[in-house]
């Protein structure tokens, strides 16, 4: 099981693509865990923690209008 610092690391990194498709004007934006798990990395090295705490972090934030599809999962912008 991830530690609290792990989700809370993973949460920021999903709050700075959100921040950022947001900045760029998107109006959705469609996450997998490998690509959250990606947004963690420290000095070119990806966290240890297994896909799973990743995808449980993307269910987390999920909201009504998000569409769920398999891992990956469609946000609606602006959060």
């Amino acid at each position: 099981m991830a530690d609290a610092d792990t989700k809370t690391l993973m949460r920021e990194a999903l709050d700075n693509m959100f921040e950022t498709a947001t900045n760029n004007g998107k109006d959705s934006l469609e996450v997998t865990p490998a690509e959250l798990k990606q947004a963690t990395e420290v000095e070119g090295k990806t966290h240890p923690e297994p896909l799973e705490t990743a995808q449980h972090v993307l269910h987390a934030e999920a909201r009504d209008g998000d569409e769920i599809n398999g891992t990956t999962i469609k946000f609606s912008l602006p959060r």
